[in-house]
C-alpha cells in the first residue's frame, strides 16, 4: 500500500474515533454539564487570583474560557447556577497548579450571556468581559459543527472508496483511469497495478 494511502486511511480512522468520542460528548451535555477548569499561576495585578483555563460542555455547546479564577464562578452565581458537587481537583507536577472537574445542571451559556439572533441560536457566541481590571475570553461553539470538521475524511475516503468500486478501474496510487491498459504499470505515475484492473 502506497504511503500516501496508509497515511490517509489512518488519519480516517482517527477520524472516526474522534467524531464518535464527540457525538458522545454531544449527546451527554444535554444531561450532564462538565467544566474542567487548570489553575495556573496568580497574576501579577492581584495576586489573590491566578489565570484559568477552563473548558464547559453543556447544551449542546462547548466553550474555552480564558480569564480570572472568579469570573466564571461569578457568572454562574449571577444566573443562579451552583454545582451539583464539590470539585475534584487534580494537582499537577507544577507548583501552585491544579486542574478541577465539576458537574452540575447543564445550561446555555448564549442564554446566560444574553445572547440572541440567528447565529447565537446556531450555537455560536463570543464573550469578553473585565473583572477588576482583568479582561476574560470565552469562544462558543456547537458540538455539530465539530462532528462536521471530524466527517470530513471519513466521507472522502467513503467517496472515493465507492468510486473504486463502482467506476472505472483506476490506479490506487494517483487515481489515474486504468481502463484499457493491459501492461500492468500505471502510465501515469509508473505503479505497478493489477492487470485484471483494466478489464
Amino acid at each position: 500500500m502506497p504511503l500516501r494511502r496508509y497515511i490517509f486511511n489512518t488519519l480516517t480512522v482517527v477520524s472516526v474515533l474522534l467524531m464518535l468520542g464527540v457525538v458522545g460528548l454531544w449527546v451527554r451535555s444535554y444531561w450532564v454539564a462538565d467544566d474542567f477548569r487548570y489553575f495556573g499561576s496568580q497574576l501579577p495585578s492581584d495576586p489573590a487570583l491566578s489565570q484559568t483555563y477552563a473548558i464547559y460542555s453543556g447544551c449542546g455547546e462547548v466553550s474555552p474560557f480564558l480569564g480570572p479564577q472568579d469570573m466564571r464562578e461569578t457568572l454562574e452565581m449571577a444566573a443562579g447556577i451552583n454545582s451539583t458537587g464539590p470539585p475534584y481537583p487534580f494537582h499537577l507536577l507544577i507548583p501552585d497548579t491544579y486542574l478541577v472537574h465539576r458537574s452540575m445542571p447543564p445550561y446555555d451559556l448564549n442564554s446566560v450571556y444574553g445572547h440572541k439572533g440567528f447565529v447565537h441560536q446556531l450555537g455560536f457566541g463570543y464573550n469578553q468581559r473585565t473583572y477588576k481590571g482583568l479582561t476574560s475570553y470565552e469562544l462558543i461553539l456547537p458540538y455539530w459543527l465539530i462532528t462536521i470538521g471530524f466527517a470530513v475524511t471519513p466521507l472522502i475516503w467513503l467517496l472515493k472508496w465507492r468510486r473504486r468500486k463502482l467506476g472505472p478501474p483506476v490506479c490506487p496510487s494517483c487515481g489515474y483511469d486504468l481502463t484499457g491498459n493491459e501492461s500492468g504499470v500505471c502510465s501515469e505515475c509508473g505503479v505497478e497495478v493489477n492487470s485484471n484492473a483494466a478489464d
